[in-house]
């Protein structure tokens, strides 16, 4: 049955690129036609595309804060220090 194995191979495209996106690779190009996968790649697509512009307003947000940010680890190791926080510590 070549249309379950078209569909398959497609589905596989869709997991494949949300694998991508967990790992912060680059999604593989987009899916042609126009059909109803081909609608779920392109909201995964603009999905991605927001979470990517929310993720970078956060970073800019914590990294030139007025005030000084750090992130701890459970075991008490700093995971992250903002610019503010190193430039006070004598860091930047």
């Amino acid at each position: 049955c070549g249309f379950r194995r078209g569909v398959a191979r497609r589905f596989a495209v869709l997991e494949e690129n949300a694998r991508r996106l967990a790992a912060a690779e680059p999604l593989l190009p987009p899916l042609g036609g126009t059909d109803e996968i081909t609608r779920v790649d392109r909201a995964f697509r603009a999905m991605a595309a927001d979470l990517a512009r929310v993720t970078a307003e956060a970073r800019d947000l914590y990294e030139n804060a007025p005030c000084g940010y750090h992130s701890v680890g459970p075991d008490g190791v700093l995971l992250a220090v903002n610019r503010t926080e190193q430039d006070w510590l004598g860091y930047a």
